[in-house]
């Protein structure tokens, strides 16, 4: 991205048209980076925000199926540990088709994204999905940034008072594009739980970016919860970065995946929570992997 656009960033706010699939935009400046300054927060969920995941698992659903909600689904984001992090920036929204498609006009990023993507999540103001994590760290290298350690992504998302959302500690309405469970056969022998995309958020898909504003967290980063999973430049480990160090705490050194955080579009609440944390493999894509750039 070039320096003038580092100091605002044309965002959209506003509607999804059903009957054709497009996004209805309105745009306004928005600040691209947020400072984040330095100091103490707790990260990672005690065991009580643990319990309270796996109840708004069984909530989800429903009391046939909760059985398939257990315990150690949940335990790798503990334990909670008061960390410090030195002072950062971290993009206010996830980074665009229209951002990426500057990177490859530039001849840095790779179109094969833009190849590989479904035509219905290539507007210019979604989220720039089905990028893998060397594509994703490569486009931030080339703005001068990086993509933010998975600590913090946590602080830009749940500041320093350990919210369980960007927004607060209870689900509000109309603060995150997100998705819910459905199962197939509920009364057969084998049912089958999916994630599947839940319009009711006013989105079937990708939203443009900053549509949700009251999902904002403490500091006005936007997008933190749904939308876009996030690549973050941490390796995966089922024992997170607080157990390893309490300052400025980071992944192990190696490992075959890299941590994703903040839930998709197709993702239920319990996994956007700002604790809620996954692995993957660096070359995986999907329309539901995005990410953002810090520094």
């Amino acid at each position: 991205m070039r320096p003038a656009l580092l100091i605002t960033l044309a965002i959209a706010c506003a509607g999804f048209d059903t009957s054709t699939g497009r996004a209805i935009v309105l745009r306004r400046p928005v600040e691209a980076l947020v400072s984040i300054p330095g100091g103490t927060f707790q990260m990672g969920a005690d065991e009580s925000a643990q319990k309270t995941a796996v109840k708004l698992c069984r909530e989800e659903l429903g009391p046939t199926q909760e059985r398939a909600c257990r315990a150690d689904m949940f335990v790798s984001e503990g334990p909670a540990k008061t960390v410090y992090l030195s002072a950062f920036q971290i993009d206010r929204v996830e980074v665009t088709v229209h951002a990426w498609r500057a990177c490859v006009q530039a001849g840095v990023c790779s179109p094969q994204p833009l190849y590989q993507a479904d035509e219905r999540f290539l507007l210019p103001a979604l989220p720039m999905t089905t990028v893998s994590w060397p594509e994703a760290s490569a486009y931030c290298a080339w703005r001068g940034a990086r993509l933010p350690s998975e600590a913090e992504w946590e602080r830009a998302a749940r500041g320093r008072d350990g919210r369980t959302w960007p927004w607060g500690n209870i689900p509000r309405p109309g603060a995150a594009n997100h998705g819910r469970i459905f199962v197939l056969g509920e009364l057969s022998p084998n049912p089958l739980p999916v994630l599947q995309p839940d319009p009711s958020d006013g989105y079937a898909f990708l939203a443009p970016v900053g549509s949700f504003p009251s999902g904002a967290s403490a500091d006005g980063v936007l997008d933190l919860s749904g939308n876009a999973l996030e690549w973050t430049a941490d390796v995966y480990h089922e024992d997170p970065p607080q157990r390893l160090s309490t300052v400025n705490p980071h992944g192990p050194a190696s490992g075959s995946l890299r941590v994703v955080r903040g839930g998709s579009w197709r993702q239920p609440r319990m996994f956007q929570r700002t604790t809620s944390r996954d692995g993957l493999a660096p070359e995986s894509r999907s329309p539901e992997i995005g990410f953002r750039c810090a520094r």
